[in-house]
């Protein structure tokens, strides 16, 4: 960047990194190009620090670690859906320990629950070569072909959709503590803060033809997931939370989730954006852009 651009830092999982749009196509990429068509004097930089399945236990991590994030202006996080899907297959105590060995690739912290040999170099190209061939490494992998969302979506199908939503209560409240510590993060450095919340394409009587885009899994070895009306309520009680911290905090929200349609207009599968949905994500956040951040410090509210 230059040192007199207005810098802004994109925090999420893979709805922010946009993995199978073209780089000049993913929305923080688009956000940047149109806030500087309207600049008249200072710039504007915009980095993207998405990364496939982290939720707001790996975005605490990387403000804290990460030294860029110290050094920008705004920073934008688009959260929820993985603090959701992961409250439905991991307990709490261990999304918090894995947290910080999952936020960088290289250099970071020795999982705590994985024996040492087994996160060795050599050890992980020997596992990754036996499981070359395998079915759930093929899922696993987001391939240049998106093969494996043909996969994900067929073991999604294979599965009966009958999975109870268990009580969320708990698990919104450590979500609330957790948009605190960003906010408290953000704050003590002077950083403008927007939350966006996640719109999916979940629903109650979903069409077929888009449930047929959907592929989020069955839990654990259950054989069962669940339905797109039950997704869809989960969501909702994730981003209901994050629209009343921000109101309570007067924080700054784009809700995203308010205003996009819940079709393939703007997602290719259950959350992630298409290239028509990353423009109407920027042109929400643009839009929005301009306004007076009118935030006060975590705890004063009217």
């Amino acid at each position: 960047w230059q040192e007199d651009a207005y810098k802004i830092l994109c925090i999420g999982g893979s709805t922010t990194i946009c993995t199978y749009l073209d780089d000049d196509e993913t929305w923080p990429a688009l956000l940047m190009a149109r806030l500087n068509q309207n600049a008249t004097g200072r710039k504007y930089w915009v980095g993207n620090a998405g990364k496939s399945g982290h939720d707001t236990d790996h975005h605490i991590e990387l403000l804290r670690d990460l030294p860029l994030a110290a050094r920008v202006d705004c920073c934008i996080v688009l959260c929820g859906v993985n603090d959701f899907e992961h409250s439905l297959r991991m307990p709490r105590s261990t999304r918090e320990q894995l947290a910080p060995s999952r936020v960088f690739e290289i250099g970071g912290p020795m999982s705590p629950l994985t024996a040492y040999f087994k996160q060795t170099h050599l050890y992980g190209m020997f596992k990754r070569l036996l499981a070359k061939t395998a079915l759930r490494s093929a899922m696993e992998t987001e391939d240049t072909a998106g093969q494996a969302y043909v996969y994900r979506r067929k073991e999604r199908q294979k599965a009966t959709k009958d999975y109870p939503l268990p009580p969320l209560d708990e698990d919104m409240e450590e979500y609330r503590k957790n948009l605190e510590r960003i906010a408290d993060s953000c704050a003590r450095r002077n950083i403008r803060l927007i939350f966006v919340t996640q719109p999916v394409m979940w629903q109650e009587n979903i069409p077929p033809n888009l449930d047929r885009l959907i592929w989020s899994r069955p839990i654990g070895r259950t054989g069962k997931a669940l339905s797109a009306a039950a997704l869809a309520k989960g969501m909702a009680a994730f981003n209901g939370t994050l629209r009343q911290f921000c109101a309570k905090c007067r924080l700054e929200l784009v809700d995203l989730a308010a205003v996009l349609p819940r079709d393939a207009t703007v997602f290719y599968d259950d959350e992630h954006f298409n290239e028509e949905g990353a423009r109407r994500v920027a042109t929400e956040i643009v839009a929005h852009f301009p306004q007076t951040n009118s935030a006060l410090p975590i705890g004063e509210t009217d």
